[in-house]
């Protein structure tokens, strides 16, 4: 077993500090690893062709860019890049537990726990549990969703695709900032979210939301329950 932690921003403009970074058609295959209290990301991979394979691996407590406190997610794919994800625990990061981000950028999640993701340290904001935007594509299967904020699961525009099967949406929590939302789905802009056996339980103000032309969610086999209150607004 291995650990990467603690990683540090580069000195000279204080950015990255990030555990894992795959690029520029870069492999890497990480087994029975413990990627702790890095910055900015726990793991990131971007452009084509990069890919990383994560088993049996926890993305813990990354810390903001300490530039100007955004960032601190688990796991990132952005610009045409791919990551596999099995056995897999997300927990305790910052703004975004898992991002997914461009066109051709995939992440494949089996048997994952991402919980307790925290606001963004500049806005107060986000906390996400999993978000797809921009052409970005996500399939999880067997994942559950605890203890997020403002969105347990996020997908936005066109062109972004998620499939969530025998999965659990639980206990969103508001935005910290202003104590809105706390939905448990939410997918605007057109993108596409397909549900199969899935139950989202316990979130605020909306169980699923679906919002603006084009935007499809396609459920099957779904309960959506107990969905709750909250004060600030919609």
């Amino acid at each position: 077993d291995a650990g990467v932690r603690g990683t540090l921003a580069r000195e000279s403009d204080l950015v990255l500090g990030r555990g894992i970074h795959a690029q520029q058609a870069g492999r890497v295959e990480l087994s029975r690893v413990a990627i702790e209290e890095n910055r900015d990301a726990g793991v990131f991979v971007g452009q084509a062709n990069t890919l990383a394979v994560l088993r049996d691996v926890v993305v813990r407590a990354t810390a903001p860019r300490e530039v100007d406190g955004y960032s601190g997610q688990g796991l990132t794919a952005q610009v045409g890049a791919r990551l596999e994800a099995t056995r897999v625990r997300i927990e305790g990061n910052r703004q975004y537990g898992v991002l997914v981000v461009g066109t051709g950028s995939t992440v494949l999640l089996e048997d994952a726990l991402v919980r307790d993701t925290l606001p963004s340290e500049a806005t107060d904001g986000e906390g996400f549990g999993v978000v797809a935007t921009t052409h970005g594509s996500v399939e999880a299967t067997r994942t559950v969703l605890v203890g997020n904020r403002t969105a347990g699961l996020m997908a936005t525009g066109a062109g972004t695709t998620v499939m969530l099967a025998d999965g659990r949406i639980l206990g969103t929590a508001v935005r910290a900032s202003d104590g809105a939302f706390g939905y448990g789905l939410d997918v605007s802009g057109g993108a596409a979210v397909e549900l199969r056996r899935a139950v989202l339980e316990g979130n605020r103000r909306v169980g699923i939301l679906a919002g603006g032309a084009a935007t499809t969610v396609d459920a099957e086999d779904v309960v959506v329950r107990g969905t709750l209150l909250g004060d600030g607004p919609l």
